[in-house]
């Protein structure tokens, strides 16, 4: 099993403080609908990337993460949103950022 600590995070991503930590999870909790893939789930939250994006570690499966885009609307949303960009592992976590990094660079 991989652990966040030994991914570095990858371009603006970052482990937020208390309050933007609190700030992210209030919005995530108002976002989320009855029936959305993920609610009712037990998550932390690991990172952030500073934009919409929020890195999640499923508690009951420590090496799954997913990562959410935020609408920021500050309400609940429709069933399919806020979107989940990624589901799976902490490593292919890693892997699939750095896909998305390089490409974004033209690489």
């Amino acid at each position: 099993m991989t652990s966040l600590k030994h991914l570095p995070l990858l371009g603006d991503w970052h482990v937020p403080e208390a309050e933007e930590l609190e700030q992210l999870r209030l919005e995530f909790e108002r976002e989320m609908p009855a029936l959305h893939p993920l609610a009712n789930k037990s998550l932390n939250l690991l990172a952030y990337d500073g934009v919409d994006d929020i890195l999640l570690q499923h508690s009951d499966e420590v090496d799954h993460v997913s990562v959410v885009h935020l609408t920021w609307l500050g309400r609940t949303e429709l069933p399919n949103h806020p979107t989940v960009e990624f589901g799976g592992t902490i490593e292919a976590f890693g892997k699939w950022y750095a896909q998305l990094l390089r490409a974004a660079n033209g690489r």
